[in-house]
């Protein structure tokens, strides 16, 4: 009988916010300032020298205070003494908490994890990996917000050779606009 009841409880508690608080919402951000290191096995790392892109944000807001959603951004680093650009192509699954600060302002924190597609010369790689998103929204209007802060990935590549394997931490800073659907 306890089962019962708590499996109901625990019914009701998932889906009352389901029911009663959700909404939709998109968000686009520029990143003017990225940064990545890659950190190879070997005892050799590279560090970007400057990076920019840009991230677009779906979001479910399934109660107040969490969401549930998915992130696709696009990152270009400029490295020195490589001619070409790095291009990283992430697609993260995200559920995170929204933070009231004040009657406008709101705290995002966002986990997720996902793949990232990385293009270089014309050699291109798949690989996994993690971001934590901490962030500010603050509301302008009835639908629409200033959304502001920064993507903090993880990353790991593997090669055949695995003296070639890194670990690839990167920082994107973002500024944008945060649209309820």
């Amino acid at each position: 009988m306890r089962k019962i009841i708590l499996s109901i409880i625990l019914v009701c508690c998932v889906a009352m916010p389901l029911v009663f608080a959700s909404g939709h919402s998109m968000t686009v951000q520029i990143s003017p300032y990225s940064y990545q290191l890659v950190k190879y096995n070997l005892p050799v790392e590279y560090g970007s020298q400057y990076g920019w892109g840009a991230k677009a944000a779906y979001r479910y807001d399934y109660s107040p205070v969490s969401s549930v959603g998915a992130d696709l951004s696009f990152s270009d680093y400029k490295y020195s003494g490589v001619k070409e650009r790095y291009i990283v192509l992430s697609t993260l699954a995200k559920a995170g908490f929204i933070v009231p600060a004040t009657g406008k302002l709101n705290v995002t924190f966002d986990v997720g994890g996902g793949a990232d597609l990385r293009i270089l010369n014309s050699m291109t790689t798949f690989c996994p990996t993690a971001g934590l998103y901490l962030g500010f929204e603050y509301e302008a209007g009835r639908n629409v917000g200033i959304a502001a802060g920064a993507d903090f990935r993880y990353s790991w590549q593997t090669n055949s050779d695995s003296f070639y394997n890194s670990d690839d931490f990167a920082v994107m800073t973002g500024l944008g606009v945060k649209v309820d659907l």
